[in-house]
């Protein structure tokens, strides 16, 4: 299914209870009146809001720079992306096809999806060309630590991965390998 978007400027615009600025991001519920119940999800980075439909129930969601989203579904545990140009949402986009999806995270390059075993798989945005990390957490005698969270650094180079147990690690997008310079912070 694909995504209606709308571009406009928000103002002072109360999302929550938090005032946004500048590039802050934030998503909310849209509610019809009458049954409450959610029917899809205003997005909103900076000044410009996406409007986010079909509907999903996100557990997790990114937002890069650009406006891309990524998302957990909580009810299905899997993760959909939408890639945002001049302001309007593509259609969604079912970020690999495993269940059970851990993390997610979206920059201006890429979506990048924690899958329940610790492997990380990132792609290449627009054309969503994908490459693997094997579970950088699980190494030596640490063979069951787990992801905690990821993300992206601001030049689009580095993941970081926050291990439960192995403290950071940091991986090049580039080509998936962990670098052994700095296995832990």
């Amino acid at each position: 299914g694909g995504a209606r978007c709308g571009r406009r400027a928000l103002g002072t615009r109360q999302v929550g209870r938090d005032r946004l600025a500048g590039n802050a991001a934030s998503a909310e519920p849209i509610a019809p009146e009458r049954s409450g119940a959610v029917d899809g999800w205003f997005v909103q980075q900076g000044a410009q809001t996406v409007e986010l439909r079909p509907t999903v129930n996100p557990s997790h969601l990114s937002v890069a720079p650009d406006g891309a989203v990524a998302v957990i579904d909580a009810a299905e545990d899997m993760a959909w992306g939408w890639q945002v140009k001049d302001g309007h949402a593509g259609p969604r986009v079912r970020l690999r096809t495993e269940t059970d999806i851990k993390a997610v995270a979206a920059s201006d390059k890429y979506f990048v999806v924690v899958a329940s075993n610790g492997t990380i798989w990132i792609a290449a945005r627009p054309a969503m060309t994908w490459i693997h990390v094997d579970t950088p957490c699980q190494q030596g005698e640490l063979d069951d630590d787990v992801v905690a969270a990821i993300a992206v650094s601001h030049d689009d180079r580095t993941l970081a991965v926050a291990c439960r147990r192995a403290g950071v690690r940091l991986v090049s997008i580039a080509d998936g390998k962990l670098d052994r310079s700095a296995t832990s912070i």
